[in-house]
């Protein structure tokens, strides 16, 4: 009972912090861009304007960089700027499309952060506490309205499916886990390649660092069934 109550304790301490950073957002009823988020409503706008006309997928952005039609959204964030532009078209406002993704990115991170956990431990408890840590971390607050980075915000929001679905991949190596792994990578590195470059690094060390292990497990074992 007391693990739990610290638990909630710091759960509901870290939400106050990501709610002290959006503050000034509940106050304004209009969109503050900072940081990066300029570049990001331009190019998603140029995304929209591209979709309207026939690109699919995304090629060039229209309407800006003096129409020399740049191809930017071949190298830069494809993902981020054609899902919002997608999003967009429900009310054809592109403020609609920021956020609805916004809400639609953080509630696929809490999903699959609640999953991972449970997959990994098998208690609900610590799964919700996790998710609600993930995506109320003040980091995720920083980065999406403090400085605009949206497309790292979408990569962050990416790793939970990502790790769950790999994680279930070498435990049940079946096609429909190997796809859904293989989606949800090349999503994250039509979002933000540093943070794919940092991911695919780290879970190589740990897939060497595992490996390693199975195969001293594996002689340790055999050389005491001698």
């Amino acid at each position: 009972m007391k693990q739990k109550a610290i638990i909630l304790f710091f759960v509901g301490l870290l939400t106050a912090i990501s709610l002290s950073y959006s503050e000034h957002y509940i106050q304004s009823s209009k969109l503050i861009i900072n940081g990066d988020g300029f570049n990001h409503h331009v190019l998603a706008l140029s995304a929209f304007h591209a979709l309207k006309n026939g690109q699919f997928p995304l090629r060039v952005a229209e309407g800006v960089f003096c129409n020399l039609s740049y191809p930017i959204h071949q190298f830069y964030s494809p993902f981020t700027h054609t899902f919002i532009a997608i999003l967009s078209f429900i009310n054809d406002n592109i403020y609609t499309g920021f956020a609805l993704s916004v809400i639609l990115m953080t509630l696929l991170a809490f999903l699959f952060s609640y999953l991972l956990i449970k997959y990994l431990f098998n208690d609900e408890w610590y799964a919700v506490t996790a998710a609600f840590v993930y995506i109320c971390s003040p980091y995720l607050s920083i980065t999406r309205q403090l400085r605009g980075a949206y497309s790292e915000f979408f990569a962050i929001c990416l790793l939970p499916p990502l790790l769950y679905f790999i994680i279930k991949s070498i435990n049940k190596p079946i096609f429909k886990n190997l796809l859904l792994s293989v989606v949800f990578l090349v999503l994250l590195m039509h979002t933000h390649l540093i943070t794919c470059f940092y991911f695919i690094f780290f879970s190589s060390i740990f897939f060497i660092l595992h490996i390693s292990y199975l195969f001293y497990s594996y002689y340790k074992n055999k050389n005491k069934a001698l």
